[in-house]
């Protein structure tokens, strides 16, 4: 470990850190404050009695952490596998649309309730429930520009309704 011994003051003050305040001799208190070194050049780090706060790229093990604090408090308590995140990050919502990988292979464990729903305002458009039933809505009025869809009328089912 490299220290300060035999070193005089001019030639090492750089390489002290100081958590200096707006007032001398405070230390660190519940008031976040920068670290500097000995030249006053600030760190990206800001410490106190009960947090640590850093700016710029933050590492672990030499890999820069790019997730928000917001996507890692996320997933805080959620009881996920990898494969369950991956499946999930092929989804996209765009304007309403979405578009998902439907395919999951560890469903043994789901003895009820829907595999999948998918809403619109908060109203159910369509689920697959647990024994792979298809539940569509039903259309108050025949949709537009449903070349190759589905449509349920609340009677009758439409395959390629063009109109």
């Amino acid at each position: 470990m490299a220290g300060l011994s035999g070193n005089s003051v001019g030639q090492t003050y750089k390489d002290l850190l100081t958590i200096l305040g707006s007032t001398a001799g405070e230390g660190l208190e519940a008031t976040e404050k920068q670290v500097f070194d000995g030249d006053g050049v600030g760190a990206a780090i800001k410490l106190s009695t009960n947090s640590v706060n850093l700016t710029g790229t933050f590492k672990l093990g030499d890999t820069a952490v790019t997730s928000t604090a917001t996507e890692l408090n996320l997933l805080d308590g959620a009881a996920v596998t990898t494969e369950e995140l991956n499946l999930l990050s092929g989804m996209t919502s765009l304007a309403g649309q979405v578009s998902l990988p439907l395919t999951y292979n560890s469903v043994s464990e789901v003895v009820s309730g829907n595999l999948v729903e998918y809403q619109n305002d908060d109203t159910e458009k369509f689920s697959i429930d647990y024994n792979g039933v298809l539940n569509l809505a039903t259309q108050g009025s025949t949709p537009t520009a449903v070349a190759g869809g589905i449509y349920f009328d609340g009677t009758n089912l439409f395959f390629g309704i063009t109109e």
